[in-house]
């Protein structure tokens, strides 16, 4: 090797140990022999591998730096995860115990140390939702959506901001949304169903409960659920929007011969 490539070599290296020293002056503990510990700077360990490579070419000499600055990297971005996973557990302390703001500062922090991770940008708006900023909840919410359409908790989230709005619309079309990619989600057919019963839409309610019944899979919880049925049918039959009272009633004895009121109705009519 000529001497200018040797002294090429040995200013790359150095760069390369004084680089990696300056971003990870972490230290090491081990054992030279029985009762003695050394500790030393991860760099210079590093700095001996690189010292440690055959003959003083450059392109071996840029190699191991290459692969001193790949562990320090995947070393760093484990440690920037752990600390954004306590940053929000921290936060939702925080959030539990009404102080929203230090919640949305620890979650800024964790933010940067896991950029663009969801599940931070799902705790900002829950934070944000708690504390009534409904509009930028809202935006970050939607902006998870349009990532992940399928995850169920963004979904639930944004049907309790609407329904801490007093939006009804909001929460029938997002719940609606929610079934359209999971038919037989049972936590969004019974909020559905709630709100259709919340509002005296009796029609909608035993149309969405109908779809409850055929997902239950036990027969203590399918007979609860047809009970419930029952009822929202019959107040559909008693409806004033309900063209034909008469043969809804009839229908109703036939489908439930146990369920009285009916029978009392159509006895009435």
């Amino acid at each position: 090797m000529s001497g200018k490539r040797a002294v090429l070599a040995l200013i790359l290296v150095l760069l390369a140990f004084g680089y990696v020293f300056t971003l990870n002056p972490g230290l090491v503990e081990f054992q030279v022999y029985p009762g003695t510990r050394l500790r030393t700077s991860l760099a210079l360990i590093l700095f001996l591998f690189l010292l440690s490579e055959r003959e003083w070419d450059p392109r071996h000499g840029a190699q191991g730096a290459a692969r001193s600055y790949l562990f320090w990297k995947h070393r760093k971005g484990n440690e920037r995860q752990e600390l954004a996973k306590k940053l929000l557990v921290q936060s939702r302390g925080q959030a539990l115990l009404g102080q929203t703001q230090a919640a949305r500062k620890l979650l800024r922090r964790a933010s940067r140390k896991s950029s663009g991770e969801p599940l931070i940008a799902l705790e900002m708006a829950r934070v944000e939702l708690f504390d009534g900023r409904f509009e930028m909840a809202e935006r970050r919410l939607r902006a998870l959506l349009e990532g992940d359409p399928r995850n169920a908790e963004v979904l639930s989230l944004l049907v309790e901001l609407y329904r801490a709005r007093d939006d009804y619309e909001g929460q029938i079309a997002t719940l609606t949304r929610w079934l359209e990619l999971e038919p037989n989600n049972l936590l969004a057919l019974r909020a559905l169903r709630d709100l259709y019963r919340q509002a005296s839409h009796w029609a909608q309610a035993a149309r969405v409960q109908e779809k409850i019944v055929a997902c239950c899979d036990t027969r203590p919880t399918r007979t609860v659920e047809k009970k419930l049925l029952t009822e929202f049918r019959f107040r559909e039959a008693q409806s004033p929007s309900q063209a034909d009272s008469r043969s809804a009633l009839e229908r109703l004895v036939q489908d439930a011969p146990e369920f009285s009121p009916a029978h009392e109705a159509f006895g009435i009519t």
